[in-house]
């Protein structure tokens, strides 16, 4: 979801009526705000909005809270789109946060004027731009969300790019739902995000609430920091199994694999955990998190019309992502994650395996084949062309470990021998021996070499794979 930020803020598009307020949801709303959060607020009215006539009410510190607390009053005047079942015909209604340091200018203390249009202070701009959204994009927002394209919001330098919506920590937990007559309102903060941040949500399954875990747990508040830096990175590769049914948990999903780890996670009934649960300066920690099912657009390239992974792609209910949690260091790749894999592809609730860094999508069974016959699990082989229509090979799965892919062309050679000779290269070293510029291997009687290049027609760095020169020798062993 992104902001339409060419639009000026306050504006109605055309041939849309303007929404309507409802008093008395504000005033209900504005009176649990001042049970919780305090007597005094002031209140910033948009005098100019045509279209959500969207109020900030400001927040004092207190004793008990030393920031700043902004508060919408008017998102739910919309009502909710998504989440209607037969029980609750209407699902909650949200309302967002942001919370700044004491000392905001123009809010501590607070000012008459700050909400002038594009002068307002950058929390309550950003504030305003995702308030909008439910409105501008028909879609609601809710927790876990993230909002990308706020970079040009935020002052320069700051590392932030967008936003992600969680929980309003600091201020009293019950403030965050509110029940009244008029329906159920709840609060949720506008946490902003930083590019690998937000990366990391679109990376695994169900990312936004493992993004708002890893914020939370990492210290990350409602009140806004715009020196700080990314406080989760985007996993350098992920494989995502795929089970036929729903676990209540994962430790229901690795009670065949780890049993003891596995009875810890269901006392908590927890969704991700990390193995092992404590640093290790003998075995690298690899992070495992239940998930949704994909789409199927996401994995149609992947299946490529063939019919046992068509069954396993449709049968699939939940996921299961594993992943290294630190980056990789390509003299020292942690195998654990791929061992992880193939343990959890071994049980009967797994129907996949798709690692997307090697562009590869394989039945569970043959993952396990895979990993058994295969001397090195980080990349695989596709056969390609050249930009003129030679056949050519290459690998996808190198980069993700910081590593340079292969590239092979050879003219008179087809996709398949091209593809066979790559596999050699790839293996030469064993399980986890990253390629390097220098290294040679023996195909049948040719030996080729790996020297620095690009894919031709690009400035994609890789390693190109070609034939070594000969010497050649005249008679008596002398050089020619």
């Amino acid at each position: 979801m992104a902001a339409d930020e060419d639009r000026p803020t306050g504006s109605t598009p055309p041939g849309r009526e303007p929404l309507p307020r409802d008093e008395l949801r504000r005033s209900a709303w504005m009176a649990h705000l001042r049970t919780h959060l305090g007597p005094e607020a002031l209140v910033l009215e948009e005098e100019t909005s045509l279209d959500v006539e969207l109020d900030l009410l400001v927040f004092p510190p207190t004793p008990e809270r030393d920031f700043v607390t902004v508060v919408t009053s008017g998102m739910a005047d919309l009502p909710a789109r998504e989440g209607r079942t037969a029980d609750a015909p209407e699902a909650p209604r949200v309302e967002l946060a942001v919370a700044v340091p004491p000392g905001w200018p123009g809010l501590d203390p607070p000012a008459a004027g700050a909400l002038d249009d594009r002068a307002d202070p950058w929390p309550l701009l950003v504030l305003r731009v995702v308030a909008r959204l439910p409105r501008d994009g028909g879609t609601d927002l809710r927790w876990e969300d993230t909002v990308a394209s706020l970079g040009p919001l935020y002052p320069d330098g700051s590392s932030f790019a967008g936003a992600v919506l969680g929980p309003p920590v600091g201020l009293p937990p019950a403030v965050v739902l509110h029940d009244s007559p008029t329906g159920r309102t709840e609060l949720l903060a506008v946490l902003p995000a930083t590019e690998s941040e937000l990366e990391y949500r679109t990376r695994i399954p169900g990312g936004g609430d493992s993004l708002v875990e890893r914020l939370v747990r990492a210290g990350v508040s409602m009140v806004v920091d715009p020196a700080r830096g990314p406080a989760v990175a985007p996993p350098p590769y992920a494989l995502h199994l795929l089970l036929d049914r729903v676990p209540a948990h994962l430790g229901e999903v690795l009670e065949p694999v780890v049993p003891h780890f596995a009875a810890r996670l269901t006392e908590d009934r927890r969704d991700e955990a990390l193995f092992p649960p404590e640093p290790s300066p003998t075995v690298p920690q690899v992070r495992m998190r239940v998930g949704p099912p994909f789409a199927p657009t996401v994995l149609a390239e992947a299946v490529a019309g063939d019919p046992a992974l068509v069954a396993a792609v449709d049968g699939h209910r939940a996921t299961v992502t594993v992943f290294p949690e630190h980056a990789v260091d390509p003299d020292d790749l942690p195998m654990s994650p791929y061992s992880f894999a193939q343990m959890l592809a071994d049980t009967p609730s797994t129907t996949a395996v798709w690692l997307p860094h090697q562009r590869r999508l394989l039945t569970a069974e043959s993952f396990v084949r895979a990993i058994d016959d295969e001397p090195i699990t980080l990349a695989s082989v596709h056969e390609t062309t050249t930009a003129d229509g030679t056949p050519a090979a290459r690998t996808h799965g190198l980069a993700a470990v910081g590593a340079r892919e292969i590239w092979f062309s050879e003219p008179g050679t087809t996709g398949r021998s091209a593809a066979k000779r790559v596999a050699a290269m790839l293996n030469r070293g064993g399980d986890g021996a990253v390629p390097r510029a220098g290294d040679d291997v023996r195909y049948g009687t040719t030996r080729y070499g790996l020297t620095d290049g690009t894919v031709p027609g690009t400035d994609e760095p890789v390693l190109v794979m070609s034939e070594e020169v000969k010497e050649r020798r005249r008679l008596f062993g002398r050089r020619a």
